[in-house]
Protein backbone atom coordinates (compact mmCIF):
# COMPACT_ATOMS: atom_id res chain seq x y z
CA UNK A 1 0.00 0.00 0.00
CA UNK A 2 1.17 3.52 -0.94
CA UNK A 3 -0.04 6.28 0.69
CA UNK A 4 1.06 9.99 -0.25
CA UNK A 5 0.04 12.75 1.51
CA UNK A 6 0.36 16.34 0.35
CA UNK A 7 1.37 18.69 3.31
CA UNK A 8 2.44 18.31 6.87
CA UNK A 9 0.74 20.99 8.87
CA UNK A 10 -0.53 20.12 12.57
CA UNK A 11 -3.43 18.27 11.20
CA UNK A 12 -1.78 16.45 8.77
CA UNK A 13 1.53 15.54 10.89
CA UNK A 14 -1.26 13.98 13.75
CA UNK A 15 -2.94 11.61 10.93
CA UNK A 16 0.67 10.40 10.17
CA UNK A 17 1.39 9.57 13.95
CA UNK A 18 -2.15 8.04 14.35
CA UNK A 19 -1.13 5.73 11.04
CA UNK A 20 2.16 5.16 12.64
CA UNK A 21 0.90 3.56 15.80
CA UNK A 22 -1.53 1.62 13.41
CA UNK A 23 0.02 0.93 10.38
CA UNK A 24 1.81 -2.29 9.35
CA UNK A 25 4.88 -2.61 7.51
CA UNK A 26 3.73 -3.41 4.39
CA UNK A 27 2.54 0.63 4.07
CA UNK A 28 4.85 2.81 2.11
CA UNK A 29 4.21 6.57 3.47
CA UNK A 30 5.21 9.79 1.47
CA UNK A 31 4.65 13.27 2.39
CA UNK A 32 4.66 16.01 -0.11
CA UNK A 33 5.82 19.12 2.04
CA UNK A 34 5.60 22.76 0.34
CA UNK A 35 7.35 24.60 3.45
CA UNK A 36 11.25 24.13 3.91
CA UNK A 37 10.51 22.91 7.72
CA UNK A 38 8.79 19.45 9.08
CA UNK A 39 5.17 20.14 10.82
CA UNK A 40 5.56 22.85 13.77
CA UNK A 41 2.56 24.60 16.11
CA UNK A 42 1.08 27.39 14.06
CA UNK A 43 -1.83 28.01 17.14
CA UNK A 44 1.30 29.50 18.68
CA UNK A 45 3.16 31.19 16.02
CA UNK A 46 3.27 34.43 17.78
CA UNK A 47 5.35 33.16 20.65
CA UNK A 48 8.17 33.06 17.76
CA UNK A 49 8.36 37.01 18.01
CA UNK A 50 8.83 36.21 22.16
CA UNK A 51 11.63 33.98 21.86
CA UNK A 52 10.54 30.76 21.10
CA UNK A 53 12.50 29.18 18.07
CA UNK A 54 11.12 27.08 15.43
CA UNK A 55 12.33 23.57 16.93
CA UNK A 56 10.39 24.95 20.15
CA UNK A 57 7.23 25.40 17.89
CA UNK A 58 8.13 21.77 16.39
CA UNK A 59 5.95 19.39 16.10
CA UNK A 60 8.01 16.32 16.09
CA UNK A 61 11.71 15.18 16.20
CA UNK A 62 14.00 16.12 13.51
CA UNK A 63 14.33 12.57 12.15
CA UNK A 64 11.00 11.08 12.62
CA UNK A 65 10.85 10.72 9.24
CA UNK A 66 13.65 8.20 8.80
CA UNK A 67 12.65 6.88 12.25
CA UNK A 68 9.83 5.39 10.59
CA UNK A 69 10.65 4.93 7.33
CA UNK A 70 8.76 7.81 5.59
CA UNK A 71 9.85 9.71 2.67
CA UNK A 72 9.86 12.97 3.69
CA UNK A 73 10.07 16.12 0.83
CA UNK A 74 10.42 19.04 2.00
CA UNK A 75 10.00 22.61 -0.20
CA UNK A 76 8.02 20.21 -2.82
CA UNK A 77 4.90 21.52 -4.32
CA UNK A 78 3.01 19.65 -5.90
CA UNK A 79 1.73 20.41 -9.06
CA UNK A 80 -0.68 18.04 -10.58
CA UNK A 81 -3.32 15.04 -9.12
CA UNK A 82 -4.22 12.34 -12.04
CA UNK A 83 -6.64 10.52 -9.83
CA UNK A 84 -7.11 8.06 -13.25
CA UNK A 85 -3.35 7.02 -13.31
CA UNK A 86 -3.23 7.69 -9.20
CA UNK A 87 -0.42 9.78 -8.97
CA UNK A 88 0.59 13.20 -8.40
CA UNK A 89 3.52 15.66 -9.56
CA UNK A 90 5.38 17.94 -8.04
CA UNK A 91 7.48 20.93 -9.35
CA UNK A 92 10.88 19.25 -9.74
CA UNK A 93 8.72 17.47 -12.83
CA UNK A 94 8.83 13.85 -10.27
CA UNK A 95 6.04 11.59 -10.95
CA UNK A 96 4.72 9.36 -7.84
CA UNK A 97 2.22 6.81 -7.41
CA UNK A 98 -0.27 6.49 -5.25
CA UNK A 99 -3.37 3.75 -4.00
CA UNK A 100 -4.46 6.49 -1.25
CA UNK A 101 -3.88 9.93 -0.97
CA UNK A 102 -4.69 12.24 1.34
CA UNK A 103 -4.97 16.13 0.99
CA UNK A 104 -3.48 18.13 4.16
CA UNK A 105 -2.57 21.04 2.50
CA UNK A 106 -3.99 23.28 5.21
CA UNK A 107 -5.47 27.16 4.85
CA UNK A 108 -3.66 30.20 3.16
CA UNK A 109 -4.05 33.47 4.55
CA UNK A 110 -6.93 35.69 3.07
CA UNK A 111 -5.22 38.61 1.47
CA UNK A 112 -7.49 41.86 0.67
CA UNK A 113 -8.05 42.79 -2.61
CA UNK A 114 -6.15 46.11 -2.19
CA UNK A 115 -4.27 47.38 -4.36
CA UNK A 116 -0.02 47.60 -3.88
CA UNK A 117 -0.73 44.11 -1.41
CA UNK A 118 1.69 42.25 -3.96
CA UNK A 119 4.42 45.03 -3.14
CA UNK A 120 7.38 44.05 -1.06
CA UNK A 121 7.57 44.27 2.53
CA UNK A 122 3.54 43.64 2.80
CA UNK A 123 3.07 40.32 4.10
CA UNK A 124 0.81 37.54 5.71
CA UNK A 125 0.78 35.94 9.06
CA UNK A 126 1.19 32.20 8.46
CA UNK A 127 4.52 30.98 8.46
CA UNK A 128 8.24 30.72 10.22
CA UNK A 129 9.38 32.33 6.98
CA UNK A 130 6.55 34.91 7.08
CA UNK A 131 7.52 35.63 10.43
CA UNK A 132 11.24 36.22 9.61
CA UNK A 133 10.50 38.08 6.65
CA UNK A 134 8.42 40.47 8.62
CA UNK A 135 10.60 40.48 11.29
CA UNK A 136 14.24 41.36 9.00
CA UNK A 137 11.41 44.36 7.39
CA UNK A 138 11.05 45.79 10.67
CA UNK A 139 14.17 46.28 11.35
CA UNK A 140 14.16 48.97 9.05
CA UNK A 141 10.83 50.56 9.57
CA UNK A 142 9.94 53.54 10.81
CA UNK A 143 5.77 52.05 10.62
CA UNK A 144 3.54 49.67 9.98
CA UNK A 145 -0.17 48.62 9.34
CA UNK A 146 -1.62 45.89 10.33
CA UNK A 147 -4.98 44.47 8.14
Amino acid sequence: MKLVMIGHGMVGHKFIESLIEKADDEMEVTILAEEPRIAYDRVHLSEYFSGKSAKDLSLARMDFADAYGIDLRLNTRVTAINPVEKTVTTSAGDVIAYDKLILATGSYAFVPPIAGNDRSNCFVYRTIEDLDALRAASLKAKSGVVI
